[in-house]
């Protein structure tokens, strides 16, 4: 749909407020037909058109945005910038002429075309780059509205400081408790208030929060009574999510523009919760609107006096799964988990361990069900994104519910670390290797030392591109490291997905070894061949999804069977990509049940030489 041809128009309201007086046209933009298919590319024309919101004493600007320096094309190297943020202020009789707008500043990597203003005129906005996910957010100070001013003014002193919580320790350009003394950048006029990876959770900054306000009832930042700007954030650390509300303070006195607070703004941490700010509310910031939640509690929403602690429930939530989900919580401990990868890469899981030891002698089965992500560094793709205090939800799509069912002193590995890491153009190119070193550290590492090699009991599975990743998993790890595998809705032939997929940017034709190689499809006389682990193919026959047509589980599936290996195929009538209907839902989970059951809870031993097998592999792993 972004690639249509589009118009842009200003409308002039009557007195009333109505209906359109006039109608000026600001741009024509074609259909971007010839547009690169890169993940930062943009049109080359005019885009992200946004009222600069000013005093209704003074003339209505408009700020957009131009690709002037690559023509909305990432893979030119040779240019002094990417994008230009433009400024149109109304005059005269034809006030919406783009041809007179001014420069307000430049880019180097390509503009967020969501730039955001204060009610003074301040304009936050940043800017990123998809091949190694830089990411940096500036602020341009009011009263510097071109680069010739911008110049001018670098001798001038700005200070800033930032508030953040004491409980998370953050590494961030400008985070760190006191002042800073900065200047703007002498390219386009602005104070740099970040600068990273957008895929480094730990170093994230937070979002500035938003409002409708002003003279216009806008969208504008967030501002308490002494100006300072809002930010939520998840606080991602080795520990889990510890959320943190923090402020930025802007003042311009003289030419010296402060940034602070005071640490008020941080909600203190109650106990074995979770505990996220959704809205600060007044304008002198000292309510906020939070949710809390717990393993056993789930989510409710408090207002909270940030200056007194005192607090008022807003909600009362009772979990209307609560019998199953006190069944899960006398079955099994939740535990977050960190081990690494063959290469040394740091990951983390979830492990919902049983409390009871198994009462059979056997050791117990378990349940591996994640999706691959995509990564700039192993120092990203180890962070812990989870808290351990997160609700536990009853629901049949999570792995949870086999903990009740059959699977009685059995484990569940509930989204364990399946990274790619690489560049945004190369990430894929060495993608089985990496999931296959995922897998196996999943089962080495976690697995095995609460198992026994030959009596492994594992099964893996995932949706979508989890069962994407599912199908490689059984066609490149060694036969019996997984017993049984589930895909849901997955696609299996990249080259039915010839222009990208996931964050694979290249085409078909400019990769065709790689979308060959990535296809579980090529792969089918392995998956076959692999005869300790069958599989089981479920797809909703109304998938709409582009990448997931229904005939890519049809087309896996008749491949297997017709080399002779063990899979099933269920298709789900009236179903999408996700499963609505309780005829679907119950049909899709009592075929996971079957398939669990006959392939893994009941599972026969290994034989002897791939018991050996898995004895050396764990005593490779142990050396990691």
């Amino acid at each position: 749909m972004s690639r249509f041809g589009r118009q842009f128009s200003v409308l002039s309201l009557d007195e009333e407020g109505q209906g359109a007086s006039q109608c000026f046209p600001l741009h024509q933009r074609p259909a971007q037909e010839d547009r690169p298919n890169r993940f930062d590319a943009c049109p080359p024309g005019p885009r992200g058109f946004r009222w600069l919101v000013k005093v209704p004493t003074k003339p209505h600007s408009l700020v957009f945005i131009v690709a002037d320096g690559d023509n909305g094309d990432p893979r030119c190297k040779a240019v002094s910038h990417r994008d230009t943020a433009m400024l149109l202020d109304e005059e005269g009789t034809t006030p919406w002429d783009l041809q007179r707008a001014s420069v307000l500043f430049r880019s180097e990597m390509r503009m967020h075309s969501r730039i955001r203003f204060t009610v003074y005129e301040d304009i936050l906005w940043s800017e990123w780059r998809f091949k190694d996910k830089s990411h940096r957010v500036w602020l341009r100070p009011r009263g510097v509205h071109s680069p010739t001013q911008a110049a001018s003014a670098v001798d001038d002193d700005f200070a800033l400081a930032r508030n953040g919580t004491t409980e998370v320790s953050r590494t961030m350009s400008m985070a760190d408790q006191g002042d800073h003394q900065v200047e703007l950048n002498r390219d386009n006029g602005c104070l740099l208030l970040h600068s990273g990876k957008y895929d480094d959770a730990y170093t994230s900054m937070g979002t500035f929060e938003t409002v409708r306000g002003g003279p216009f009832n806008r969208v504008v930042l967030q501002q308490v009574r002494d100006g300072s700007l809002v930010l939520f954030g998840d606080g991602a650390s080795d520990a889990g999510l510890r959320p943190f509300v923090d402020s930025v303070r802007i003042q311009l006195d003289t030419g010296r523009n402060e940034v602070g607070g005071d640490s008020q703004l941080v909600p203190p941490r109650r106990g074995d919760y979770l505990e996220q700010p959704i809205r600060l509310l007044g304008d002198d910031g000292q309510r906020l609107l939070l949710a809390r939640e717990s393993i056993a509690q789930p989510r409710e929403r408090f207002l909270r006096n940030m200056l007194s602690g005192e607090e008022q429930s807003v909600t009362v939530n009772k979990d209307p799964k609560a019998k199953q989900a006190a069944l899960f919580d006398n079955l099994a401990e939740k535990k977050v988990l960190h081990y690494k990868r063959e290469d040394g890469v740091d990951l983390t899981a979830t492990l919902y361990l049983p409390k009871k030891a198994a009462t059979e002698g056997r050791p117990p089965p378990c349940i591996v069900w994640a999706y691959p992500e995509s990564y700039s560094s192993g120092k990203s793709a180890g962070q812990v994104r989870v808290s351990k205090y997160q609700f536990k939800r009853a629901t049949w799509a999570r792995p949870l519910m086999w903990i009740s069912k059959g699977f009685l002193t059995g484990e569940v590995l509930d989204n364990p670390s399946m990274p790619i890491i690489g560049d945004g153009d190369t990430a894929n190119d060495t993608f089985i290797q990496q999931l296959v070193m995922n897998g196996e550290a999943a089962v080495y590492r976690l697995v095995l030392p609460l198992s026994s090699a030959q009596v492994l009991r594992v099964a893996v599975g995932g949706h979508s591109y989890g069962a994407f990743m599912t199908a490689h998993l059984l066609a490149h790890t060694r036969p019996g490291l997984f017993r049984a595998g589930i895909g849901r809705s997955g696609a299996y032939n990249r080259s039915l997905t010839p222009f990208g997929f996931q964050r694979e940017e290249r085409n078909y034709w400019d990769a065709t070894e790689v979308y060959h190689t990535m296809s579980p499809f090529t792969w089918a006389d392995r998956i076959a061949a692999n005869k300790w682990a069958p599989l089981l193919l479920i797809h909703g026959q109304n998938d709409a999804n582009s990448g997931t047509a229904p005939l890519q589980s049809e087309r896996l599936f008749g491949a297997i069977k017709g080399l002779g290996g063990v899979a099933r195929l269920c298709m789900l009538p009236k179903e999408g990509h996700h499963y609505k209907t309780i005829e679907g839902v119950m049909q899709a989970t009592w075929e996971m049940d079957q398939w669990l059951t006959r392939y893994v809870l009941v599972a026969e031993p290994l034989p002897s030489e791939e018991t050996e097998a898995t004895s050396r592999a764990v005593v490779e792993q142990s050396k990691l």
